[in-house]
């Protein structure tokens, strides 16, 4: 059932909803005299509506200084200004000013901004801020100042608390962020290339980072000795030399690399490892593991590239299984 609306005044039926709950008639009626009483109504609000309270009429007027016009100081322009301004110039003439002389800007104090200042480390320009309020360092020699000793962080032992993380994280969401929209051309990144020499320069300062105690998913050491070393920096060099070798084409099918290529030991990584551990039996491979790695880097049967070739993984499993049949069979890989 639809609802009923009816006149406030006559009780009549109204087909349309309206806000002041009259008909049509009525509602004319009660325009009309609100329009009669702002013409003769001597009230504050209706004077105010009609202009009656302006300037010296307005019950606040106190000495004509907003009515007051005001002008810029130099003569070629004459523009209108706002009595808020400091300098007595409009905005273009207030910046040409500034540029002539810095102490003509109404928050001048002692030019401590305009004086340069060098990094007391590597003599690099930096700000006056960093110079008067900070440690007087640049960037990079800050960083290496508080990595030497952490005490140097002027937040050290200082945690922020949940209040002020969820300010700093709803500060930077949606459009609050910087890059919020910014995609593809508009990115201010987009076409640049990072120089081989930056790259190895942050490799070098993010290596060891991330790794044993200083993992987040560090479990006591868990990961064994065959898994540390194939996933080392060397290995991947002794891979990546085999692939350049043979062009990285597979020895068995001539199949050219499609992302489906692997190294085959010619003599089982398996067999290597074992005479490794014989070689240096005074070391567990559970408790002195960090010195056995250190001692394969040192160790050539694990990086000689003859041992390798570049191999499909349908031939290299093919390969595998031959090769371990043999040993099975009794025949000795040298």
């Amino acid at each position: 059932m639809k609802k009923q609306y009816f006149c406030k005044i006559c009780n009549k039926e109204i087909t349309v909803y309206s806000k002041s709950g009259l008909c049509k008639s009525h509602s004319t009626t009660e325009s009309n005299k609100i329009k009669i009483h702002k013409k003769n109504c001597n009230c504050c609000p209706c004077k105010s509506k009609r202009g009656e309270t302006k300037g010296i009429n307005n019950p606040n007027y106190k000495n004509g200084k907003s009515l007051i016009k005001r002008y810029c100081k130099n003569k070629d322009c004459n523009k209108i200004i706002s009595r808020g301004s400091k300098s007595g110039y409009c905005k273009s003439c207030e910046a040409k000013e500034r540029l002539k002389d810095p102490k003509n800007h109404p928050n001048y104090k002692d030019g401590r901004s305009l004086e340069k200042y060098y990094c007391i480390d590597c003599n690099t320009e930096i700000n006056y801020q960093s110079a008067l309020y900070g440690k007087g360092r640049c960037k990079s020699c800050h960083l290496k100042y508080t990595q030497k000793a952490p005490e140097n962080n002027p937040f050290y032992g200082k945690i922020h608390s949940k209040e002020t993380k969820k300010k700093m994280s709803l500060s930077k969401i949606g459009k609050n962020n910087p890059m919020f929209g910014k995609y593809g051309k508009l990115n201010h990144n987009f076409g640049k290339q990072v120089s081989l020499e930056t790259r190895l320069h942050w490799s070098k300062i993010r290596k060891g980072q991330n790794c044993g105690n200083r993992n987040f998913n560090w479990k006591g050491g868990i990961t064994p000795l065959a898994k540390i070393i194939r996933d080392s920096d060397k290995y991947k060099i002794w891979v990546n030399q085999t692939f350049k070798r043979d062009n990285y084409t597979c020895q068995n099918c001539n199949k050219i690399s499609n992302g489906d290529i692997e190294v085959h030991h010619n003599k089982p990584f398996k067999l290597i490892f074992n005479e490794f551990l014989n070689t240096y039996s005074q070391f567990s491979p559970m408790e002195d593991k960090e010195t056995l790695v250190r001692l394969t880097e040192n160790y050539e049967p694990f990086w000689d590239i003859n041992n390798g070739i570049t191999l499909c993984k349908k031939c290299h499993s093919l390969e595998m299984s031959e090769t371990w049949r043999k040993i099975k069979n009794g025949y000795k890989i040298i």
